[in-house]
């Protein structure tokens, strides 16, 4: 998840595939629908912490392009700054409350170890330091379900809020990234908070889901072979949804990589293990960029979204892909010198306007032509 100001933004460095587009379907009949609900939406930049931009009637655009759900950090840092103290969860309250008004559930993407929990041992950056101990970490955990869970005291005391109670939850992002987590390779230290951090959720709320964090393609392994060594460290039975994030050239390598994700799951047992793609996208800064395969015009955005989502609809069901969420909704006002990052939502900032790309028609279509009742 990528952050600026109050979710700072980070980038990805992403090993690039290359391949042939998928061709568009003849007809819509040819092609298998979408549950409703499938596609979400990652929530971040000026979005939230930009003054200009009016987050609840962004919010509601959101919810009548026809996605419920998007996803969004849960600062573990900024809430719970000093060690021995109960969380401040004011932040996180707004957000909630502001989602639920709209009617969208929030996938939490809980992340960022308090400099009084951190592991220092690696060095780097603060913000991809993982917790000394992951019990730490699982009692953050404990306190977002008890506030925010289906029984949670949030819901309680914001009786006029419509009740979106969260369910799924996902455990830190793209630690096979140095970015993200500091103590490569990644696998065995990750696997313990995955450990911790999953039996929390699943103690505090047993019918809730535990997604893993965002794996990506890139630092030595692409994703498949990430995963693989998830379950080689004893990660199989930690969690509910293995997520992706596939970011590469065209829809049909996004669908190599779900492929080879899947067959990774089979040699562990675990063919049947839901995989949901928690972050999703192609940029539109005018292609070029050194080893960015996934960066192209405004255009060429809008196009590789309506092939991607028409290739995922054909491979839903034999991949058991579970949801599909766009990086991101809205950009920053970026020139031509920023990383891919500042051009990857469907809005960007003009000024202080928010100001539409081709890709929301493109995804609003896609929607609307590709969702179904379940």
């Amino acid at each position: 998840m990528r952050r600026t100001g109050l979710v700072k933004l980070l980038t990805a460095a992403v090993l690039a595939l290359g391949g042939a587009v998928v061709p568009a379907a003849s007809s819509a009949a040819r092609t298998p629908a979408l549950p409703k609900g499938f596609v979400g939406m990652n929530a971040d930049g000026p979005l939230l912490d930009d003054p200009h931009v009016d987050l609840s009637a962004q919010l509601g655009r959101i919810h009548a392009t026809g996605i419920p759900n998007v996803r969004a950090v849960f600062d573990w840092a900024a809430a719970q700054p000093v060690g021995g103290t109960a969380p401040d969860l004011t932040r996180l309250d707004a957000l909630v409350g502001a989602t639920a008004a709209k009617g969208l559930t929030v996938l939490p993407v809980v992340l960022h170890s308090p400099a009084w929990a951190a592991d220092t041992s690696a060095g780097g950056d603060p913000y991809a330091q993982p917790p000394v101990h992951p019990e730490d970490y699982a009692g953050f955990l404990r306190t977002l379900i008890a506030r925010y869970g289906p029984r949670g005291s949030f819901w309680t005391s914001h009786p006029r809020v419509p009740k979106h109670a969260i369910r799924r939850w996902q455990l830190w992002n793209e630690p096979n990234l140095p970015r993200f987590w500091s103590i490569q390779p990644f696998a065995r230290s990750y696997t313990a908070l995955l450990k911790a951090g999953g039996a929390a959720v699943h103690q505090a709320d047993p019918g809730a889901k535990v997604y893993t964090a965002g794996i990506t393609n890139g630092y030595g392994s692409p994703s498949w072979e990430a995963i693989a060594q998830l379950y080689a460290a004893g990660a199989k039975g930690s969690f509910d949804v293995i997520a992706v994030h596939p970011y590469t050239g065209t829809a049909a390598r996004v669908i190599e990589t779900l492929k080879r994700v899947r067959a990774a799951t089979r040699r562990y047992g675990a063919a049947r293990t839901p995989i949901a793609l928690t972050e999703l996208s192609w940029s539109s800064g005018g292609g070029g960029r050194k080893g960015i395969t996934w960066d192209t015009t405004e255009r060429g955005q809008a196009t590789r979204l309506t092939q991607v989502f028409t290739a995922i609809a054909r491979h839903r069901r034999d991949l058991r892909l579970t949801a599909a969420y766009w990086y991101t909704w809205l950009s920053p006002q970026a020139g031509p010198a920023q990383g891919w990052e500042f051009f990857a939502g469907l809005n960007r900032m003009r000024g202080t306007t928010v100001v539409p790309k081709p890709a929301l028609a493109a995804l609003r279509a896609a929607i609307r032509r590709r969702t179904q009742s379940p």
